[in-house]
């Protein structure tokens, strides 16, 4: 037998059951809350049998989304610098130019806003979870180049390949993990599904 086909049908058979697990004990829970964050009626939300109202207060989307904003002020209640690196090397200099460079590469990648929303998905389905993708992109940057047998230089715009680290907000429903875990590192493993677009998985 092919090993990578062997190794592919083990993890698919672990996804399996985890994802089993997962809509056993937790789905239909995690839909009720969406539905009732997003003001959806559902009659399986009725607490008795003779209410007739379909009417869901917004309560406790307002709740929630004070309770996210509470959770973001924490965060970055000081701006920029939300974060930092402690080093013991006497010199400093390096530790500001990777602060520096940190804070650039969250403004280009959108740190800020994807932490924003895993807070808001963790105070709706009660876990927040984010996935780490690097990928390399290509930026534009000023650029100057001398134009040959002229005492001037042409000024415009030149391609750069940089490393980008993402974060990606991930809904619970969307995620497996080995459900004898209480967190990644003592599991076996995870994984995320989704549904992506063709040209993603063409690319």
């Amino acid at each position: 037998m092919d090993t990578n086909n062997a190794l592919a049908d083990w993890v698919l058979s672990r996804c399996l059951q985890w994802r089993n697990h997962k809509e056993t004990n937790y789905l239909e829970d995690w839909e009720r809350y969406e539905r009732l964050w997003r003001g959806i009626w559902d009659g399986s939300d009725s607490t008795r049998d003779s209410e007739r109202s379909k009417i869901v207060t917004p309560i406790l989307q307002q709740a929630i989304e004070t309770f996210s904003a509470e959770i973001d002020e924490a965060i970055f209640g000081r701006g920029e610098k939300f974060f930092d690196i402690i080093d013991d090397d006497q010199d400093k200099t390096d530790v500001e130019l990777m602060k520096r460079q940190l804070t650039r590469d969250f403004k280009k990648d959108s740190v800020r806003k994807a932490v924003s929303d895993i807070v808001l998905l963790g105070a709706v389905y009660g876990t927040g979870i984010g996935e780490i993708v690097v990928s390399s992109k290509t930026e534009l940057i000023p650029a100057t180049q001398p134009m040959p047998g002229m005492p001037m230089a042409a000024i415009g715009v030149m391609e750069q390949e940089r490393t980008a680290v993402e974060l990606r907000p991930i809904n619970p429903k969307n995620f497996l993990i080995d459900p004898n875990a209480s967190h990644i590192a003592e599991a076996l493993g995870c994984a995320v599904e989704e549904f992506v677009s063709i040209h993603s998985v063409v690319k």
